[in-house]
């Protein structure tokens, strides 16, 4: 898949009567606010659910959450569920205090 090519997969569940969707886009992260909501309200109407929204971080990406999660107040309340995935990566490399390894906080 190409960078900015966007993928629907559609697959039936119980029989046909309901359709499993699946997207994979890379687009920009600057998202149109109006069109994001769009989007969001769409999907939410169809499914009768909130969309679930994972933001997957770490430390390194601090500014593309906080501009995402900028986007998504655009987005009615009722519309989306957010959660974040924090990564096991929780500092840059080498910004570890001296003399803290990877299980153990900084030593005091």
């Amino acid at each position: 898949m190409s960078a900015d090519q966007v993928t629907l997969e559609l697959s039936p569940r119980e029989g046909g009567s309901y359709t499993r969707l699946s997207l994979s886009a890379s687009l920009p992260t600057a998202l149109p606010p109006r069109e994001l909501r769009r989007l969001f309200a769409m999907l939410a109407f169809w499914s009768g659910w909130p969309v679930n929204v994972v933001l997957r971080v770490d430390a390194t990406t601090a500014g593309w959450c906080e501009r995402c999660t900028d986007a998504l107040c655009a987005v009615r309340i009722r519309d989306l569920e957010v959660s974040f995935v924090l990564s096991d990566r929780t500092s840059p490399a080498g910004s570890r205090p001296e003399g803290a390894s990877a299980n153990e906080g900084p030593k005091r």
